[in-house]
């Protein structure tokens, strides 16, 4: 492809270096297209390869042959892609973080609340005797009731634990 390009620039054949540049569009972008790409003045293909390599890690990149062949513009711009990516990256997982804590906190107020409703007159999930409600002066009823406060508290705990 080089040997085309040369000769496309030496005879002013512009049509032969958009047809260069089209195919090296299809093409995984890589150090040695920039370098290409900035020899030829190849502005769609080098645009490309500085967008997608943006991604990449900058040590891995700097071990590729040819990387102090890049221009500092280009490589600033480079940089820039990749500051924005890694930006975009955190702002990816914070999103994640959050969507996970509200589900967590959804759950404790899920456990919450079926501790509170358990309060009052006949709102005890579980019955331990024969009483039509909860009596406080029944044992068996102050044990279920225990019991279930117990277990909640058991749930929160785990809950409240999984989230430090």
């Amino acid at each position: 492809m080089r040997s085309l390009l040369e000769l496309s620039r030496e005879y002013q054949i512009t049509k032969l270096t958009t047809r260069c540049e089209e195919r090296l569009l299809q093409k995984q972008s890589s150090v040695e297209l920039v370098v290409l790409a900035q020899e030829f003045s190849l502005k769609r293909l080098l645009e490309k390869c500085l967008a997608s390599l943006g991604r990449m890690n900058i040590q891995d990149l700097k071990n590729c042959p040819g990387f102090d062949n890049i221009e500092a513009d280009n490589l600033v711009c480079l940089l820039n892609n990749h500051l924005r990516w890694l930006k975009e990256q955190h702002a990816r997982e914070i999103r994640q973080l959050r969507e996970q804590s509200l589900k967590e906190k959804a759950r404790i107020l899920e456990i919450a609340n079926e501790l509170n409703s358990c309060w009052g007159y006949n709102k005890l999930p579980i019955r331990g005797c024969a009483c039509a409600s909860y009596t406080k002066s029944c044992d068996n009823c102050n044990t279920v009731l225990e019991k279930y406060v117990k277990t909640k508290c058991g749930e929160l705990i785990e809950a409240l634990q999984q989230n430090l």
